[in-house]
């Protein structure tokens, strides 16, 4: 069984924004508490708009797009946008210094940037060396802004051109690099192919349902929160609970809060929510399931699971071979044969 077959990303996603149009798709809080909610149908005007903007500004099939951002949901309509034109978007970890930053650049030969103002000035001095980067474009943000494209200030303007640019699912979707441990970082080509495979996988194996609200702290710029986190809610029509940034001390009143029903971590804010002082509405959620990456002592697991009535499953990925491994685990434990 072809579980694939031609699938783009767009193709997941326009789909998924016909079955549930007025449902919510992302619930946004920022640093502030302030809470933005946008439905699928929503959400999907705006990544025609934003496709459009980035279209207008002579961004083409094949051109690579750097996204420098916090967990916002202008990360994920630029991702979208991106996919639905053919540009490959190049995530990049907003806690990189310059000189990160600089070889991101140079690799990469990035024709444009998508950016937020707190990282602004940073990237025009960076821009003086590099005269590939011609675009930056400013999400967050409504007035003009002297040397960028504000896409807010343009998306009322932008006209959607309808019909996606043709491109196969075999094409890139985005490059993410490598951490770098033993040398240079790497830049990991994913495909159409890969992202759509990572919804598939994960909602089918984690029972994703449109019922579903999946708790997202985890950087979008990582792959666990691209194909963990995101991927499986565009698939099933879930919903995207997205903060800007993790808190460990509001992290499971949030969770009460917005009725989360799934949550993605990792070992390290684990622990630090296990760290906070015990309440006795901790137990009080609505989590069927937390997924969590690196090796966790038994005592932890045991502990977290009974302090917050929430069961763990343990991951294990890099981008390099998550495509790979989530192959062998369905094929293997679902008894299906995928093309990739």
């Amino acid at each position: 069984m072809d579980m694939i077959g031609s699938a783009t990303l767009t193709d997941v996603f326009e789909n998924t924004c016909r079955a549930f149009p007025q449902k919510e798709c992302i619930v946004f809080e920022d640093r502030q508490g302030t809470v933005e909610s946008f439905t699928y149908e929503r959400a999907e005007a705006l990544v025609k708009r934003y496709a459009c903007i980035l279209a207008s500004h002579n961004i083409i099939r094949g051109d690579r797009v750097l996204v420098h951002m916090h967990n916002c949901p202008a990360w994920i309509f630029t991702w979208l946008a991106c996919a639905r034109i053919g540009a490959v978007m190049v995530p990049l970890n907003v806690l990189s210094g310059d000189f990160e930053l600089d070889y991101c650049i140079e690799h990469t030969r990035a024709t444009a940037l998508v950016t937020e103002p707190e990282f602004f000035e940073r990237f025009v001095e960076l821009r003086k060396q590099h005269f590939c980067l011609k675009t930056i474009f400013l999400a967050r943000m409504t007035s003009a802004q002297r040397g960028a494209i504000v896409l807010d200030a343009e998306i009322d303007g932008a006209q959607d051109k309808g019909t996606p640019v043709a491109i196969s699912n075999d094409d890139d979707l985005m490059w993410l690099f490598t951490s770098g441990t033993t040398s240079r970082p790497k830049a990991v080509q994913l495909t159409h192919a890969n992202a759509v495979f990572a919804g598939m996988f994960g909602s089918k194996w984690w029972k994703v349902t449109p019922e579903d609200r999946h708790m997202l702290v985890l950087p979008l710029f990582h792959v666990n929160a691209q194909f963990i986190s995101v991927m499986p809610v565009l698939t099933a029509g879930a919903t995207l609970i997205m903060n800007e940034v993790f808190s460990a001390s509001r992290y499971i009143e949030q969770v009460r809060r917005h009725r989360a029903t799934i949550a993605s971590l990792v070992a390290t804010t684990l622990t630090m929510i296990l760290n906070q002082p015990e309440n006795a509405l901790d137990a009080r959620n609505d989590l069927r399931l937390v997924m969590y990456a690196i090796g966790l002592p038994r005592e932890k697991l045991i502990s977290f699971q009974e302090r917050f009535n929430a069961p763990l499953c343990e991951l294990w990925g890099m981008s390099k071979h998550l495509a790979r491994q989530q192959l062998i685990h369905l094929t293997v434990i679902c008894g299906l044969t995928v093309s990739v």
